[in-house]
């Protein structure tokens, strides 16, 4: 039985992931044009940040959900497409990919994909999209994964935002910050501007040496808060915990992200262990708040645990 977030769980993890990402705030705020105008009900687009509430736990191992990009502006014209790979241990399943417009119509389309990833071909222009993939041995489809209000499209962004973006980041490499805040910045600003998957992909792309826990964890909230990707959350939870000093702040926050994934995939046990530990270390620098919120995560683990 999968168990669904409670509500006050999904408010943790908004205040804890705006935490995390607003510590950087640009001079300059960019604005993207590539957005203005109506988005109808029916086109895959992107209106507002998803709320905690459209989680998707993907539990279901057979259907092929999309990956990325998801979700997201992309400064990328060629992006490669990616999903979850449904094959068991020993089987070969191929799939068949279809890449739309923002009117539903089908751009692209590739049968018997070997993998689970796909380059585009051809130049997107400017503008909304989305991607479906089907495996071809259930002809079972992404599609099956829970609607997400304003669909689980990506935008295209145009040359103008394109350049606008760019000329950000240089702005922020050319700071007086230390490299590692630079790093941290420069992905904290994508996020801001919603390019998620750039954003993550940036951070994913650092020397592995720079990758520190305040980076693990800021990839972990986006994929929880935006990307909505519960399973590569825990695991840059997880990393951001291995990387955090003991009994450290980052640490704690990195122990309730973790609990709350693993709550959603119905590890409650594992849960109610990691919010003991971040209960423990928030009691003993004296953060309330903190103590408040996790004592409440408790309470409501234990209350699952009953049943």
């Amino acid at each position: 039985m999968l168990y669904q977030a409670s509500a006050s769980l999904l408010l943790l993890m908004i205040s804890q992931t705006g935490a995390s990402l607003s510590s950087f705030s640009p001079d300059t705020q960019v604005e993207i044009k590539s957005l203005k105008g109506e988005c109808p009900e029916s086109s895959p687009c992107i209106r507002r940040p998803p709320v905690r509430g459209d989680i998707i736990p993907w539990h279901q191992d057979n259907v092929p959900y999309v990956l990325f990009p998801r979700l997201t502006m992309l400064l990328e014209r060629t992006p490669i497409l990616s999903w979850w790979d449904v094959a068991q241990a020993g089987e070969e399943v191929s799939y068949r990919v279809l890449l739309r417009d923002g009117n539903g119509d089908v751009i692209f389309e590739r049968l018997n994909v070997a993998g689970t990833t796909l380059k585009v071909e051809q130049e997107l222009l400017p503008g909304r999209y989305s991607f479906s993939v089907v495996a071809n041995n259930s002809e079972i489809s992404s599609s099956r994964e829970r609607p997400v209000p304003g669909g689980i499209g990506f935008v295209v962004v145009n040359d103008e935002d394109r350049m606008a973006i760019l000329s950000r980041q240089e702005e922020i490499r050319q700071s007086n910050l230390d490299p590692a805040e630079q790093q941290l910045a420069i992905g904290k600003f994508l996020i801001e501007e919603r390019f998620f998957a750039e954003g993550v992909r940036y951070w994913k792309s650092l020397p592995k040496e720079t990758q520190n826990s305040e980076i693990m964890l800021a990839i972990a909230d986006v994929y929880w808060s935006n990307i909505l990707n519960v399973h590569s959350a825990q695991k840059y939870y997880q990393k951001a915990l291995d990387l955090a000093e003991a009994d450290s702040l980052l640490a704690a926050e990195a122990m309730v992200g973790l609990a709350l994934s693993k709550q959603v995939l119905s590890d409650l046990n594992s849960a109610l262990k990691l919010l003991m530990k971040a209960r423990a270390i928030y009691e003993a620098r004296g953060r309330r708040n903190e103590l408040k919120r996790v004592d409440r995560l408790i309470n409501e683990v234990k209350e699952l645990l009953a049943l």
